[in-house]
């Protein structure tokens, strides 16, 4: 075999079969995902106890439900260019310590301005997390199972809201919501199985030229996968030095030049669109279910609790439907159908069990919208700055957290449920018929091909 036919390390992890360490991979990313949401949406069950003890009006409840997301914004946004920088694993293990620390000190809280201030830090860690952890587990997986394997990942979202729901009814209304934070300390112990047997990316590992590293990275995975070295360390390194000398070299400043700018801006804009609609209603559910469809508070969290869990296998058949019809598709049945659901959950949810039947399927909706946006998310930069593109794109999606709840606080107390559902509908529209319209299909390509294309027409 000559030398350019020698196979990549990046390759040759791609035609990799599943394997049992695949499987610790996506664990440890996949819990990762669900102590973040469920450090973000245990505010919800929080925040109907705070309106009563200290008296919050509808705007305080937006903010306080906005401050995660404003440190979702600048962790995204820091914390994608430091995994581009020192490495993902690294970024990983002290995000989770970030949020999980921070989240147990607003059991201490004793007022708006505190609470609403730490929950500003926690999300700091929760937005710098989900990008890194997801680029890292896009970085590993196979092509051909992308797709399936990131909507395993975004389910996990799912669980996490599910046990945030569930110690609502079962902790927090009995006991107290500072309960509720001090659970939400439990995701630390999780770095103690991060460095166990999960290396570093190797993608992350060529770009920073630590070929040697890289390449001991695969040699371990195809022992463990198929039992023999496929490309012997010395001709594997020589390949790679040449596939490097003769790659562009991508900058920060390149998310916004060439064909890439038309993607960042389309990534950032898809993501502000599907956040701020997303958690205009997750926030304020338990709030609407009472004063709009006469919950009691118990009943909407369990039927919150229930419908999180439909959407676990929305997120299987998004990621399915990625693999099979395109993610292009996908993006746009699960967007608009999100956002359809939400107005027969209100129009019909007066009928407690029509109302359990149009959440479930909201939060499937909603389940295959992540597996979508995820997957094509991790896939549309170049490795360079994957997790800088994602960080970037990420944290336009909390700034549309921000403003979510904040907005519904404002648009309920002026003009009501509906208006609120017709402003979330017109943004996911537009939001995925722009990426209809401009947006590359990804399908069964690798990140390599992927970022070719992305890359045609940025100069080195």
């Amino acid at each position: 075999m000559n030398e350019t036919k020698t196979p990549s390390l990046a390759t040759r992890l791609d035609v990799l079969p599943l394997s049992r360490w695949h499987g610790y991979l996506l664990t440890i990313c996949c819990l990762g995902m669900l102590f973040d949401a469920f450090d973000t949406l245990i505010i919800t069950p929080i925040l109907p106890k705070l309106v009563t003890e200290w008296k919050l009006n509808d705007v305080q409840v937006g903010l306080i439900g906005s401050a995660g997301f404003v440190g979702m914004a600048i962790g995204a946004t820091l914390f994608g260019v430091v995994a581009d920088a020192i490495g993902r694993l690294k970024v990983f293990t002290i995000m989770l310590l970030s949020y999980a620390i921070s989240t147990g000190l607003c059991a201490l809280t004793a007022g708006f301005t505190s609470l609403f201030v730490m929950r500003f830090v926690v999300g700091i860690g929760l937005g710098g997390l989900l990008p890194v952890a997801a680029s890292y587990l896009a970085e590993y997986v196979p092509s051909r199972k992308r797709g399936q394997l990131i909507s395993y990942f975004t389910s996990s979202n799912q669980v996490g809201g599910v046990l945030a729901y569930l110690v609502g009814f079962a902790i927090i209304v009995p006991y107290g919501w500072k309960w509720g934070f001090i659970v939400g300390v439990t995701p630390a112990l999780l770095v103690a199985f991060i460095r166990k047997g999960v290396p570093e990316s190797v993608r992350y590992l060529l770009n920073k030229g630590k070929i040697h590293e890289a390449a001991k990275v695969v040699e371990e995975l195809e022992q463990r996968s198929i039992g023999t070295i496929t490309v012997p360390r010395e001709k594997a390194v020589e390949g790679e030095k040449l596939s490097i000398s003769l790659e562009a070299k991508v900058r920060y400043r390149d998310l916004f030049q060439g064909d890439l700018a038309k993607t960042t801006i389309m990534m950032a804009f898809l993501w502000f669109c599907w956040i701020y609609s997303q958690f205009a209603i997750r926030v304020w559910f338990p709030i609407l279910l009472t004063k709009e469809l006469g919950y009691t508070l118990s009943f909407g969290l369990k039927v919150l609790t229930v419908g999180s869990l439909i959407s676990i296998p929305g997120q299987i058949l998004g990621g399915y439907t990625c693999d099979r019809w395109g993610r292009k598709i996908s993006l746009f049945y699960s967007y608009v159908a999100f956002g359809a659901t939400g107005y027969f959950t209100f129009w019909l949810g007066r009928d407690p069990t029509l109302g359990a039947i149009m959440i479930s399927l909201m939060n499937g909706a909603l389940g295959a919208s992540a597996a979508a946006s995820y997957t094509y998310t991790t896939e549309i930069f170049p490795t360079k700055v994957r997790a800088t593109g994602s960080g970037f794109s990420s944290s336009m999606g909390r700034i549309g957290g921000i403003c979510g709840p904040a907005v519904v606080g404002l648009i309920y107390a002026k003009l009501g449920i509906w208006w609120i559902l017709h402003l979330n509908m017109a943004l996911l529209v537009v939001s995925v018929v722009v990426v209809l319209g401009y947006g590359l299909e990804t399908k069964r390509k690798t990140l390599e091909q992927i970022g070719e294309m992305g890359l045609k027409k940025v100069e080195p």
